[in-house]
Formats: C-alpha cells, structure tokens, sequence
C-alpha cells in the first residue's frame, strides 16, 4: 500500500467518526494536514448560538432595568 493511499485511508475514517461521534472529537486526518482549529466555530442556528443570543438579551433586558430604576430614584 503506498503512503498515498494510507493517507486517503486515514483521512476517511476520520470523516467517518467525525460524522458519527462529532468533529471536535476527532483528531487526525485532514485536521492534522490543514492545521484546523480546535476551538468550536460559530454555527447559525444552532442551539449554543440560540443559548447565546437569549443569555445576551437577558443580560441587556436586566441591564435596561437597572438603568430606569436608577434614573427615577
């Protein structure tokens, strides 16, 4: 078997676990080659970017309401 073809071996079991266990727990093939981040992107739509946007409007709907009730003091 040439180094080409472990290679392209490697790579799709990668692809394959990734699919099945999640990318960011997988290491090895195309992420060693093209260097990838391990750190998570950001994914429109998903539940951790919905989580997000909610917790940011709870944090200025709080704030909101701690500066009007300043002000009127």
């Amino acid at each position: 078997m040439s180094g080409k073809r472990a290679d392209e071996i490697g790579n799709e079991a990668t692809l394959e676990y990734g699919r099945r266990f999640g990318a960011l727990k997988v290491k090895g093939g195309y992420n060693i080659y093209k260097g990838a981040s391990i750190i998570p992107t950001y994914t429109p739509g998903s539940m951790q970017s919905i989580i997000f946007m909610l917790a940011c409007l709870l944090i200025a709907l709080i704030l909101f309401v701690v500066i009007i009730k300043a002000q009127r003091s």
